[in-house]
Formats: C-alpha cells, structure tokens, sequence
C-alpha cells in the first residue's frame, strides 16, 4: 500500500521556530503544530505554531497543547497566504533518545490523521546531544511510515504556496466582505422600529460587533430583526476541527433584563457573551475528545492490547480474556464469592471490547 507522503520540506521559519521551541524547555517536553499544504505527495510545511501560554502543560515526560489557542492562531495564520493554509500535523520533544510513539502519543497521532483523508505528519525531536528531528506520516486507521526525504528551506516551496497577501489586497478583500454583509439591510429595516426594546437589542448587537464578530473570520453571519430581537445566524467557514459548525443567537430585553437565547437556551447577557461561547463549546469539544481518547487506552490496557494493535488482535485479546474468566471455568470451585467476580469481570471485558470494536469500525 502507498503512503500518501513522498516528501516533507520545512520552511526556513518554521525549522528555526522549531529549534526556538525546543531549546526554550530544554529540558522538559514541548511540541507545536504544523500549517502548510499537501499537493502531489509532498507535504509542506510553512508555519510552525508554538503550544501555547495558559493551558499548555510541559513536563518532563509529559506534554499538552492548549487546543484553543492553537485553533485561533492557525486561523489567524491561514489569513495572511494567497493559497489557503491548513493544519497538516504536529510535532514534539521527546526526552533523550526516545524516539518511538507512546500509547498518549498514539491517541494524539490518530486525532490529527481523522482531520484529513491524507492523515497527517507527526516529528519526533531528540536533542542527544545534537538536535534531531525524525518524521512520520500517520494514516488513518492508525499507521506510522518514517519519512526520511526532508528538506529545509524556502527555495524548495513554490512561490505561488508561500506568498503573503498585499496589505492593500487583503484591505479591499474585507471591505468587500463588510459590503456583503446584511448590516446596511438593518438600518433600512429598521428605520421605521423605533420602540425602546428594538433600540436596546441594536445596542447590544453594536456591543458584539465592535468586540467580536468585525474582527473575526472565523464565521459569516446574517443578522435580521425577529420582533422584540436581533437574530445573529452564524456559519463556521473555517478548516479547524473542533469549533461549533452552526450557531443561533438573539439578543434582546425582557423587562428590564438583557438576554441573549443561544440556539434557543435562553441566557443572561454579558458583553463578549459570543466570543466567550464559541471559545467554550471549541474546549469541550476538545476535552470531549481526550476523555475518548483517554477512555480507549485503559480499555485497550485492561484487555492486555499493545500499542498499534487491529482488529485481528482485539478479537484474540477478547478471546483469550474470555477464557481467563469466563464463569464457566470456575464453577468447579463451587465458591459463590469467586463466580461473582468473575462474573463481573467478564462484564467489564465485554464492555471494553465492544467500546473498542465500535471506534474502530
């Protein structure tokens, strides 16, 4: 079987941003996270994003990006290229000369390869006593092929994969946008609503422009008048995992109250309630995915599955278990106590084997 992956060229910035990195914690784990293109089998990666400030953890053998500073910063990224950029993998500091995958790492590796039909890059970097970096393609289901085909340097990309947008381009591209936006339709609208709870929902809509949605590119949004609200009806237009795809908002009083119904959940409202909910539901997607992720290794653990392994070998690891402790092998000993707990434990293989099996179908 081909690997979708002849070739690996790192541009010059983001191999020093990856030497940076790594001899800022010289001596605990730390990683970042590639942006770039993948055309004909050569993956380029253009921009190396760093793992964060507030919710990164670096330990000495353990290491954690902060997912939604990431997200914001490859978006952030992306903007500035003529030719769309993505995210294509991710890389990270192994102490010593460890240079093979953990189980955590596996649970990262796969998360990334799922992103992309292509799977994804993955970097191992030992520093031993030189710096060394060791690159892998993942495919999806889970399959590591080292890449020993590397080049540095910004000669190797093509000029059209690596130009920055003109200033003056990029100006009138947002101008463009702001143009095609309904926000001239609203005052039209509602020139002829005058009432004190329209007047108190356009204050708070201005409120959430000026914080959040002019400034952002995330999404495209629509905005019209449903009686007493303002109704924001926003799209995820973005190639990020992770954040909320469609979102409905309304903003308005009730009495005295200000509200704000998020897919029609009525809430209080607070300035920058926008911002603050999607950057919520893009960290409890997250967090979703690393207690899932969390939950496979113990299960795969308690049925004595090794890294790497298929199906062939989860259904000879349920089946021996099985056999171990299936209560028909302990009904000789006529002790209640024991036939319980085998009981119980063929409970807990069947439901570690089947949480298994539907993942990996």
């Amino acid at each position: 079987m081909s690997v979708p992956c002849d070739k690996i060229i790192l541009s010059s910035k983001s191999y020093l941003s990856i030497i940076a990195e790594t001899y800022s914690y010289f001596n605990i784990e730390t990683g970042g996270i590639f942006l770039g293109k993948e055309i004909n089998n050569i993956w380029y990666v253009l921009e190396n994003i760093d793992p964060g400030y507030k919710r990164t953890i670096r330990q000495n053998a353990y290491f954690e990006y902060d997912q939604e500073y990431v997200n914001h910063l490859a978006n952030i990224r992306n903007r500035l290229y003529y030719s769309d950029i993505k995210l294509i993998g991710l890389w990270h500091k192994h102490p010593g000369s460890f240079d093979s995958f953990s189980q955590t790492d596996d649970g990262t590796n796969k998360r990334f390869a799922e992103l992309h039909s292509n799977g994804a890059i993955s970097a191992l970097i030992n520093v031993d006593p030189d710096f060394r970096i060791t690159m892998y393609h993942v495919s999806n289901p889970l399959n590591y092929q080292r890449i020993d085909n590397i080049l540095i340097g910004d000669s190797y990309i093509p000029d059209k994969y690596k130009k920055l947008k003109n200033p003056k381009d990029y100006i009138k591209s947002v101008n463009q946008k702001i143009e095609t936006t309904n926000k001239k339709n609203i005052s039209s609208n509602l020139s002829n609503q005058t009432s004190s709870q329209q007047d108190a929902a356009l204050e708070l809509l201005d409120i959430e422009l000026e914080n959040y949605l002019d400034k952002q590119n995330d999404y495209t949004y629509t905005i019209n008048l449903c009686n007493k609200y303002i109704s924001i009806s926003m799209k995820y237009i973005g190639k990020i995992s992770g954040y909320p795809q469609l979102l409905e908002f309304k903003l308005g009083l009730e009495g005295n109250k200000k509200i704000c119904f998020i897919n029609n959940q009525k809430n209080e409202y607070f300035p920058g309630i926008i911002k603050y909910i999607i950057d919520y539901k893009i960290s409890e997607n997250f967090n979703k995915s690393n207690k899932h992720q969390s939950k496979i290794l113990q299960f795969a653990e308690s049925l004595g599955l090794k890294k790497n392994f298929n199906l062939s070998d989860l259904k000879s690891a349920y089946k021996k278990k099985m056999h171990d402790y299936h209560p028909d092998k302990w009904e000789c000993e006529k002790n209640n106590k024991i036939i319980d707990k085998a009981n119980k434990k063929v409970q807990e293989i069947n439901e570690a084997y089947c949480y298994i099996l539907k993942n990996m179908e």
